[in-house]
This record gives structure tokens, C-alpha cells and sequence, in this order.
């Protein structure tokens, strides 16, 4: 127990001390690319990057904060949220897992490819269909379902 709370403190420290150097932002170019796969552009590349580096608590404050401000997307949030849940903390939960004998690439690696890629899917799923259907096109689509069907 001891252990996992050293971690932590050592972790928070050198999270504010990345900040402080200006490495953060480094950091957080660096993972733009690849959040552009996942469909996350703009101000909300910045936020992911946060979730990630910084963890949930963190990460959902600015999250709920810019939401409520209007600055980003509805949808930009919600694949935010997406890659948060699928990601969320990164350094932190790999700096354990790894302390505790886990594989690197399967901590850290792994979860990110397929936070990516999960979030990438649902953003393409997103692109498929309007954000708000009118009711003309919900009743159209129905219509032609019904006439598959029989």
C-alpha cells in the first residue's frame, strides 16, 4: 500500500514538473495526430491530451467547464468522453501496472491503440448520421426498414 502511494506522490510531482519545463505541451503534440484519427480536432485535442496525461478528475473538470462555455462541439465532447473512458490516466494506472510486473507495451501501448481505434469507429459512425435527424428523415428511414421487412 505504501508502495502505490509513493507512486502517486512521485507521479503528481513530475506531472507538475513536465508541466513547469514546458514538456506537457510537447507531449501533447505529439499525441495530436493521433487524436485527429480518433475524430478529435480543436480545443478538444487539447482536453483529451489532459484526460490522458493528467487523469479523469482533472481531465472532466476542464471537460464540464468548456461544455458549459459552448467553446467546443457537442460532439467533439462526447468522443472526448469516449477516448476518456477508454483511457483515462494513462501514466498513472501504467506506472502501477508496471510496478507490479505488468508488460509495458500491453499497459500503455495497448490501451491507447485502442482507445484510438474505438474512438475512431464511433466518430465514424458519428459522421454517418446527423446530429439532430428531423422527423421527416427518422420516419423515412423507418418506412424503409418496414418495407425490407415484409
Amino acid at each position: 500500500m505504501a508502495r502505490i502511494l509513493v507512486i502517486l506522490i512521485i507521479l503528481s510531482w513530475s506531472l507538475e514538473l513536465l508541466r513547469a519545463t514546458g514538456l506537457l505541451g510537447l507531449m501533447m503534440k505529439a499525441l495530436s495526430p493521433l487524436l485527429r484519427l480518433a475524430g478529435i480536432r480543436g480545443e478538444a485535442e487539447h482536453l483529451t491530451a489532459v484526460e490522458l496525461f493528467l487523469g479523469i478528475s482533472y481531465g472532466a473538470g476542464l471537460l464540464i467547464r468548456e461544455a458549459r462555455s459552448g467553446a467546443i462541439s457537442p460532439r467533439q465532447i462526447f468522443l472526448s468522453c469516449v477516448v476518456m473512458g477508454f483511457a483515462h490516466s494513462v501514466t498513472e494506472d501504467a506506472i502501477l501496472m508496471i510496478s507490479l510486473g505488468a508488460d509495458v507495451y500491453g499497459v500503455l501501448v495497448g490501451r491507447i491503440v485502442f482507445a484510438i481505434a474505438a474512438a475512431a469507429a464511433i466518430a465514424a459512425l458519428l459522421r454517418r448520421y446527423p446530429t439532430k435527424p428531423s422527423s421527416r428523415e427518422f420516419i423515412g428511414r423507418r418506412m424503409r426498414s418496414q418495407r425490407r421487412v415484409t
